[in-house]
This record gives C-alpha cells, structure tokens and sequence, in this order.
C-alpha cells in the first residue's frame, strides 16, 4: 500500500505540471507549499532520468537494439494471434446466444400455442443441444 500511496504522488506532480488548474489541487496534500515544490524537483530529476535513458539507449550496442526490435515484434504477433483468436470465440459465443435466443422464442410460441389448445395431451419438450 504504502508503493501505491509513493506511485500516485509522484503521478500527481506530473499531473500538476501539465494541469495545475485540475480541482484535486485544491486539497491537502496537492495544495501545500511541499507538494508544489516536491513537483517543481521531480520535472528536472525526471528530465534528468530520461536524458540519461535517451542517451544509453542511443549508445546501446546494434545487436542489441535489433534484439529488443525482435522481442517487440514477436511479442507483437502473438497479441495480434490472441486478439484473433478472442475475436473467433466472441463471434462463436454471439452465434450461440441467437441459437438460444431463437430456441427460447420458439419455445415460448409453443407454449402459447399449447395453452390456447387445451386439446394437446403431451407435454411440450424443448432439447437444447450446447
């Protein structure tokens, strides 16, 4: 608890650089002079970070970005066979649910039709097959 409670105070500052007019600012602890000033250091130690990112990334080794651009794209594909594959079993559910839609209505016209002829003896039957 205590790293999300560290994980949405520095989010915060950022916030408050770009959005100082959002009304979260207005209560403690957003509109003490220590959040204010906690922000105003965390704009140049982020900055800094990624500087400092941009440059190593700059200077990383070829091989060694081809990898990551590797990783990347296979991680890529295997997102794009899942989504196709949620996509197949979505389409399979939405099929199923007008099956059932369709025996359900079916079912309730026998059932009103059976009512209106009390001549039928024989209980009406409905078998669903999923």
């Amino acid at each position: 608890m205590l790293w999300f409670q560290v994980v949405i105070l520095q989010d915060t500052t950022i916030l408050y650089q770009r959005y100082p007019h959002l009304s979260i600012f207005a209560y403690k602890p957003f509109n003490s002079q220590a959040f204010r000033d906690f922000a105003a250091s965390s704009t140049a130690t982020i900055a800094h970070a990624e500087s400092k990112a941009r440059l190593a990334y700059e200077n990383m080794p070829e091989h060694l970005v081809a990898s990551l651009r590797g990783t990347y794209a296979d991680l890529r594909l295997e997102q794009r066979k899942e989504q196709e594959k949620n996509s197949r079993l979505l389409e399979s559910l939405n099929q199923r649910y007008s099956d059932l839609e369709g025996l359900i209505k079916q079912f309730l016209e026998v059932t009103k039709t059976s009512r209106r002829s009390k001549k039928s003896k024989f209980p009406v039957v409905v078998i669903l097959l999923f």
